[in-house]
């Protein structure tokens, strides 16, 4: 497991050249580069919020919603699964 974790650490470093050159070029392309910021960290968030959303880890009813409203502001079609609130006792008991 040790393995695996030095070589998720070694691509990582790897890759992290090619974002700068990514920001760069989006940057010229959206014509400034705080817009290139808000381009790139509304694309991670949206990327972020679907993975969650996919690996069954927004099952609280609040995650639930904010994916919702995210993927619906996306244009995307979002299935949430949220777990039932527990049953408490009845007054007639």
């Amino acid at each position: 497991m040790v393995w695996l974790y030095l070589l998720v650490c070694l691509v990582a470093g790897a890759l992290m050249p090619l974002q700068a050159g990514v920001n760069a070029q989006l940057a010229r392309w959206v014509g400034h580069p705080v817009t290139a910021s808000l381009v790139s960290f509304a694309v991670g968030t949206l990327g972020f919020t679907a993975g969650a959303e996919m690996s069954g880890l927004s099952r609280s009813p609040a995650v639930a919603s904010a994916c919702r409203s995210l993927l619906r502001q996306a244009g995307a079609r979002c299935r949430v699964r949220t777990r039932a609130a527990p049953a408490g006792p009845s007054s007639g008991d």
